[in-house]
């Protein structure tokens, strides 16, 4: 039994040794590897294993009647290495939690797919800044580097506020609430499926949306399409990637891309919008009043 738990105790300490250190050397050299959740990872299911054969190595000493000296010096070592396998497992647990990513300010992100959009987003947008109750939506906001600039820039009255729709993946989750914690009150975070979550949204009172959620067409045309009824009139809609194209790369097909739905939204939405902007972002504005010619006018039904 002695040979049994010596071994079991070697072979904790072993992984926890492995284990550990490959974590470490992973969030440094590979930063955001290990922060879905240390549980769910080979890190994690490898630390509790060894944790399981510390315990186990315990348990023999503790019912198999070894010797009092020798048990009682494997048990304090066996129990000792499972206190460092716990601690371990918090450590790297927070470590899991801590953002990771380039550091801006007092912000933090690993992609920065705003920047290049700042200066048309300036002028379309600048009706808006600084005016008071002003009501913006967000659909897809991944670690909120969109929804830094919107509130920074033009959300920047103390009663306006953004709603940010996301499924939230733990992975980029960590950083944006890390992000958002210095806009208190101004965000609000949703977390469902964006279908979902914008038919319970209250029409015509949103100022703006930007919509950067799934690229396949449908789901872009979906998300266009409920979006619309939620803009207030002269509300301006900001729809992201009408040029991106790897989902037609990857699988031949125009119905993995955002252009494809967006053209269809154009296309049927004619009559009631402005093209404020056409580039690798479509930007439309919802009319004041409608075309004329819009067949919601026209008073003769045709004939079946």
């Amino acid at each position: 039994m002695k040979r049994i738990t010596v071994l079991l105790c070697v072979i904790a300490i072993g992984i926890a040794i492995t284990t550990i250190t490959a974590a470490w050397l992973i969030q440094a050299y590979a930063p955001g590897q290990i922060r879905f959740g240390i549980i769910s990872l080979w890190v994690g299911r490898a630390i509790w294993i060894a944790v399981a054969a510390t315990c186990v190595a315990g348990l023999i000493i503790v019912f198999a009647g070894s010797s009092q000296l020798s048990g009682r010096r494997i048990f304090f070592i066996s129990m000792l290495t499972a206190v460092v396998l716990v601690v371990s497992c918090f450590v790297l647990d927070f470590n899991a939690k801590v953002p990771v990513g380039k550091i801006s300010g007092q912000y933090i992100y690993t992609a920065d797919w705003t920047t290049e959009h700042v200066a048309t987003w300036t002028k379309v947008l600048a009706h808006l800044k600084d005016k008071p109750n002003v009501r913006a939506l967000e659909i897809g906001s991944y670690e909120g580097r969109s929804a830094i600039w919107f509130l920074e820039n033009i959300l920047t009255h103390s009663s306006s506020a953004i709603s940010c729709i996301d499924i939230f993946d733990r992975d980029y989750e960590i950083n944006f609430d890390y992000n958002m914690q210095h806009f208190a009150g101004k965000v609000k975070k949703i977390r469902a499926p964006s279908q979902l979550a914008l038919r319970g949204l209250e029409p015509a009172t949103y100022d703006f949306a930007y919509i950067d959620g799934s690229h396949t067409s449908k789901d872009t045309l979906i998300d266009a399409v409920l979006a619309w009824d939620l803009m207030k009139p002269g509300g301006v809609i900001i729809i992201d990637d009408y040029l991106w194209e790897n989902g037609k790369e990857a699988l031949n097909n125009d119905a993995f891309t955002p252009q494809l739905g967006i053209n269809a939204f154009l296309n049927v939405f004619e009559p009631y919008l402005d093209v404020v902007d056409r580039g690798s972002q479509i930007i439309v504005r919802k009319r004041l009043n409608i075309n004329k010619n819009s067949p919601q006018l026209i008073s003769k039904s045709p004939k079946l």
